[in-house]
């Protein structure tokens, strides 16, 4: 096995059984009947970072057929688990993302407590700080604002939070980070 397939396989094995979750739009889904006769299908889902491929066999296809539609923004929560060991010869195992569900990325908003910007103390300018807080204004709602204040070169982080305020997660509130290039998570 190549030094590549190692770190690979390595890193394979620490996500082993962890949850896992990746949102986008489906853009492309396939449907099938095995040669037993069962049904089977896959999704295609693509987000900022790629595209990924789901594959579903039998009760767990039947469970989520509902979500086999193009141009579905949806959320998929998996686990990586090994799919084939090899015996001995040197190959690297099989892995695969085992699906535990999908839900309408629409209905996620409602789950989400908060959303942490990731600012560099050397990007942050007076339009950044001037469009945040005039959005902030606009967007009122529930979900708390949080920023994480990154110094890397002095490898430190500081977290701050509004008491005051509190915005509602809208496609125009989000797609400002993306203008301005800021990094966010969802909490």
């Amino acid at each position: 096995m190549q030094e590549a397939d190692k770190n690979k396989e390595k890193k394979l094995k620490e996500m082993e059984r962890r949850e896992i979750t990746v949102a986008g739009i489906i853009i492309a889904k396939r449907q099938n009947i095995s040669k037993s006769g069962k049904p089977w299908g896959s999704i295609t889902l693509e987000d900022y970072n790629g595209s990924y491929t789901f594959t579903l066999f039998g009760k767990d296809y039947e469970a989520q057929l509902s979500y086999f539609q193009e141009g579905l923004p949806v959320i998929i929560r998996c686990n990586m688990q090994t799919r084939w060991k090899p015996i001995d010869d040197g190959r690297p195992a099989e892995w695969e993302a085992k699906i535990k569900s999908i839900g309408l990325l629409a209905n996620l908003k409602d789950d989400i407590k908060n959303i942490t910007l990731m600012l560099p103390v050397k990007e942050i300018t007076d339009s950044l700080i001037n469009g945040l807080a005039a959005l902030s204004k606009e967007h009122h709602g529930k979900t708390e604002l949080r920023v994480k204040l990154l110094s890397p070169a002095d490898d430190i982080a500081v977290d701050l939070f509004s008491r005051n305020h509190r915005v509602t997660l809208t496609p125009d509130f989000l797609s400002f980070f993306e203008e301005e290039n800021v990094q966010f998570k969802l909490g």
